[in-house]
């Protein structure tokens, strides 16, 4: 049982409706994201492993807490599309994104300019975060460490594409290993 959950009486839904009141008011639910979006933004990581502990937490699969968790891990922000792992991605949060992969984030999601996890990374030069992502056995969600590679974005450019064209040549030396 995680300490949140210890605090809270056993109670799922309180310790959640607390993480959420708190957020609330320290205005940092901001950009239409949701606690997820936060925690991974601001690499808030006893955040992000609250949150996703009250998630391992909810065995039962028809808990409103456990659903509404597992549909704000795929929730893209409403101006950009990008989901909790694309903006720790894009901010050079390693941490943050294996405790999001672990944790099934949808690896095949892209924004709304079609990058992925891998091209956000990349065109930032965040090396870390390419690192964690090819050292992690990626299997899950469809998308597979060769798949991730070869995913293109609305201009037809892969993650490798992308680097060299940002001209980050330790993240391109990175991939092309």
């Amino acid at each position: 049982m995680c300490r949140v959950h210890q605090l809270h009486g056993g109670s799922l839904s309180l310790a959640y409706d607390n993480i959420l009141a708190t957020c609330a008011a320290k205005k940092v639910k901001r950009g239409g994201g949701n606690i997820l979006h936060v925690a991974s933004q601001e690499d808030n990581l006893f955040l992000l492993d609250t949150v996703l502990d009250i998630l391992n937490q909810a065995t039962d699969r028809g808990d409103i807490v456990r659903q509404t968790i597992e549909a704000n891990m795929h929730i893209g922000l409403p101006h950009s599309g990008k989901t909790p792992l694309l903006v720790a991605a894009q901010g050079g949060h390693p941490d943050a994104v294996q405790r999001l992969v672990t944790s099934k984030a949808d690896l095949d999601a892209k924004d709304q300019q079609g990058s992925s996890v891998l091209h956000l990374a990349a065109e930032h030069g965040q090396a870390r975060v390419i690192e964690v992502l090819l050292q992690m056995d990626i299997v899950g969600g469809g998308a597979g460490l060769a798949n991730l590679l070869m995913l293109t974005d609305e201009e037809d450019m892969s993650c490798l594409h992308v680097a060299a064209e940002c001209g980050k040549v330790k993240v391109a030396e990175m991939v092309m290993e």
